[in-house]
């Protein structure tokens, strides 16, 4: 008796297929499925090592976070990107995006730099083995107004020096971001 599989497994299957050479409108054909539904899937972020090496320390994971801070700061695209593992996969947990790659992460980062007179105050950082989590407090001028005290926190996941996850987590009001 063939086993039928489950739909995680028929698109996990299809994007393999694709990136082992087979055409796309194959693909397709194949899981009864248009061009552009498996483009999408092609499209999503890939996953990332599952765990931590043993590169990723503390220390290591706070250097990056730290790094990444730095570059916003300066509203340094290139520095910022070249944190980034190409799989990354970024999520601002206010809106109803679901979570995204490299695309949304430096379209959140052209947001905040782009806002006038800002300022990231991170308020700490703290680390652990592949993680790090910073609590900040963003202010800028606005076309409408000032945004004042935007108070977040940012969980990120480090792999090899490279952010693998940034889960952004803030207040709505004033906020630039959304």
């Amino acid at each position: 008796m063939p086993i039928e599989l489950g739909v995680v497994e028929q698109r996990h299957k299809a994007v393999l297929e694709v990136m082992g050479g087979l055409a796309v409108t194959e693909v397709a054909l194949r899981y009864g499925v248009t061009r552009q539904t498996v483009r999408r899937w092609l499209a999503r972020p890939k996953p990332v090592a599952a765990r931590p090496g043993p590169a990723d320390d503390a220390v290591a994971a706070k250097a990056t976070v730290i790094a990444y801070y730095a570059a916003l700061a300066k509203a340094d695209a290139a520095a910022a990107a070249a944190l980034y593992s190409p799989q990354a996969v970024f999520q601002d947990t206010t809106t109803t995006q679901k979570a995204g790659g490299m695309q949304e992460a430096a379209a959140w980062f052209a947001k905040a730099a782009a806002v006038p007179n800002r300022t990231m105050e991170v308020k700490s950082v703290i680390a652990g083995t592949g993680w790090s989590v910073a609590r900040w407090v963003f202010s800028g001028d606005a076309s409408n107004g000032v945004y004042s005290g935007v108070r977040g926190a940012t969980v990120f996941e480090v792999r090899d020096g490279k952010i693998v996850r940034q889960t952004v987590y803030y207040s709505l009001p004033g906020s630039p971001f959304s």
